[in-house]
C-alpha cells in the first residue's frame, strides 16, 4: 500500500503489486496499479462510526442504566405493581442495549487487531468456580441450576482473567437461556490425551439446527431471528469468544444434537511450567 500521484498533482491511496516472470532467458516485471481511494473513505467512515458509538451512545447508556437501577432501588417492593414492571422493562432493555453497543466495540477491536489482554498464569478450577457461582443468579432467572463436574482440582493456564470470563459468561448465558424451566448446565473441566485442559459446558435444550451449523461462530449469527430476539442477543457472542480462545493459543468446538442438547467446549493449553513437571 503506497502513494501514487495523479496527472493534476494530487496524491491518492493505491494498492501496488509487482510480479516476475521468466521467459527463456528474459525477465518480463508486470504492475498493477489500484486505486483504493474509496476504500479508504469507507475505513475513515466506519473509524468515525466507532466513535460516534462509544461516546455519543455508550456514555448516555450507561447514565440511564444507573438511574433506572437507582429508581428500581428507591422504589422497592412497595410500588405500584405496574410502575415496577415498567421501570424492570426499561431496565432490562437498556442493559441488553449495553451489550450489544459492547459487542460491537470489542468485535471492531478484535478485527483491528487492538483487543489488549493481560496475560498471567491463574489456577482454571477456581477461576471457573467463582465465574459460574456469579453466574447463578441470572440462570435462577430461567430456572435453570448450574452443576460443576471436574475430574481435576488445580491445574494452571495462561490467559486474560476478564476477557476469559467474558468468553465463559457469553456461553454460560446462552446454555441458561435455551434450557428448559427446570433443566441443568453441567460444566465440565478435564484434561485430554495431548494435556490440555477441557472446559465443557453442556445444555440440554432444544440443540443447535443443521442448516445453521455452519454459521454458528459468524458476526450476528442467529438460528432464529424471533426465537433468538425473544431470548435477548446480539448474535455476536459466539464470535468474541472463539476470538478471544484462540488468543490464549487454544480453541472452541461443540456437539449438538436436535431435541437433546448442545455441548461447547473449549481446549488451552496448560502452562509450560505445570507441562514439564
Amino acid at each position: 500500500e503506497v502513494e501514487g500521484r495523479r496527472k493534476d498533482g494530487s496524491i491518492f491511496p493505491l494498492d501496488l503489486s509487482v510480479s516476475e516472470v521468466n521467459i527463456g532467458d528474459r525477465k518480463i516485471y508486470s504492475g498493477i496499479v489500484r486505486d483504493i481511494s474509496e476504500r479508504k473513505q469507507m475505513e475513515t467512515m466506519k473509524d468515525e462510526f466507532i466513535s460516534t458509538v462509544n461516546h455519543e451512545l455508550r456514555t448516555p447508556l450507561t447514565s440511564i442504566q444507573g438511574s433506572l437501577g437507582l429508581l428500581m432501588a428507591m422504589t422497592g417492593q412497595h410500588a405500584e405493581e405496574k410502575r415496577h414492571k415498567l421501570l424492570q422493562l426499561a431496565y432490562d432493555n437498556c442493559q441488553r442495549l449495553s451489550r450489544l453497543v459492547n459487542d460491537i466495540l470489542d468485535m471492531e477491536k478484535i478485527a483491528a487487531g487492538k483487543m489488549e489482554y493481560q496475560l498471567e498464569v491463574v489456577e482454571i478450577c477456581q477461576l471457573v468456580a467463582d465465574i459460574v457461582e456469579r453466574q447463578q443468579s441470572f440462570a435462577d432467572k430461567f430456572g435453570v441450576s448450574f452443576d460443576l463436574q471436574f475430574s481435576v482440582s488445580a491445574v494452571h493456564v495462561n490467559l486474560d482473567q476478564d476477557r476469559f470470563d467474558q468468553a465463559l459468561v457469553n456461553l454460560l448465558s446462552n446454555a441458561a437461556k435455551f434450557s428448559d424451566n427446570g433443566g441443568k448446565v453441567e460444566i465440565g473441566i478435564a484434561m485430554n490425551a495431548a494435556s490440555d485442559v477441557v472446559i465443557s459446558i453442556r445444555d440440554h435444550g432444544p440443540g443447535i439446527p443443521e442448516a445453521f451449523r455452519s454459521k454458528i461462530f459468524g458476526k450476528f449469527a442467529q438460528a432464529d431471528g424471533s426465537a433468538t430476539r425473544l431470548k435477548g442477543g446480539s448474535g455476536l457472542g459466539l464470535n468474541i469468544t472463539k476470538k478471544i480462545i484462540e488468543a490464549f493459543h487454544g480453541s472452541v468446538d461443540y456437539e449438538t444434537e436436535e431435541g437433546k442438547g448442545t455441548v461447547f467446549i473449549f481446549v488451552l493449553p496448560v502452562c509450560q511450567a505445570q507441562r514439564r513437571a
